[in-house]
């Protein structure tokens, strides 16, 4: 599975290099590629759970590898890396991460704390307290993701209008409204209706996410995307774990306070980083145009 996840960051890097080499925009590549991954999880987890109810967990496993050596030979028949003019021995000496960069992760670390802890605890929750079917889950996630798909292919021409930073601080008050609403509700329809308010909440914060890291760390692209991988796979270690720990002693209904306070202190600290970096960015830009 590690070796697995390394793929990510070389696609997110690939990706931004092709933007730059052909003057396209990064943030609506990124949005596009991020909503693809959307679009699967609108018919992975119903098939899943489904698969599950009627035939047991062993099926996924060879669903999943099929699908997996699909994507093997895709990968060895079409992808490309992209040409981008060759570097001098200089150039080639890539500069350490800059400090905004770590504070960045930071913050997505913690709002994908907030996202794991839900993603890990609503299935027990559905089935085991609300004593729903096991196939709910999987459509609760679909219904997430079939709103994610047009908030991502949006949410570029948004931030253009509104700003990046301003787009994701209104995603995690989105997020904080769906986590108090989803503790508060006892009916299936209301957690239906909640869907539609995840869905906003993480399509702006995964949509925007990779694209804001890599801005601020235009010289080491491929780090800043492995980075934020990196922060994304900490944060759902990190919530799925103390999920476990909670949902042993308070049921799987508490967590959702812990999803909703990981998501307070993210907004907290994004808000501490539009006052402290965002100011320095910008008068590095206007520096750079004075030259």
């Amino acid at each position: 599975m590690p070796l697995a996840s390394s793929s990510i960051p070389l696609i997110l890097t690939i990706i931004r290099r092709f933007a730059d080499s052909t003057g396209k925009s990064s943030t609506k590549l990124n949005s596009q590629m991020r909503s693809s991954v959307s679009l699967l999880w609108v018919v992975g987890p119903p098939i899943a759970f489904f698969s599950v109810d009627k035939i047991g967990f062993r099926s996924n496993f060879y669903l999943s590898a099929a699908v997996a050596l699909a994507v093997l030979l895709l990968v060895v028949s079409q992808l490309r890396d992209p040409q981008l003019p060759p570097k001098s021995e200089d150039d080639r000496r890539l500069p350490p991460l800059p400090r905004v960069v770590w504070w960045l992760g930071g913050i997505m670390l913690l709002a994908n704390m907030a996202n794991s802890i839900y993603v890990s605890s609503m299935p027990l929750f559905v089935t085991k307290e609300m004593g729903l079917s096991s196939a709910y889950p999987g459509v609760f996630f679909g219904l997430t993701a079939a709103v994610e798909i047009p908030i991502m292919l949006n949410v570029a021409s948004w931030s253009n209008k509104y700003g990046k930073l301003t787009m994701i601080r209104l995603g995690f008050v989105f997020g904080m409204v769906f986590y108090i609403g989803l503790f508060f509700t006892d009916t299936l329809w209301m957690c239906i209706a909640l869907q539609l308010i995840n869905g906003l909440f993480f399509g702006i914060f995964a949509g925007l996410g990779i694209t804001v890291m890599q801005d601020y760390a235009p010289e080491t692209i491929g780090k800043a995307s492995a980075f934020y991988t990196n922060s994304m796979l900490v944060g759902t270690m990190l919530g799925t774990s103390i999920m476990g720990v909670i949902a042993q002693y308070y049921g799987f209904k508490a967590p959702l306070l812990l999803s909703l306070a990981m998501l307070g202190c993210a907004l907290i600290g994004l808000w501490w980083f539009e006052r402290h970096f965002e100011p320095r960015r910008s008068q590095w830009r206007q520096n750079q145009a004075n030259l």
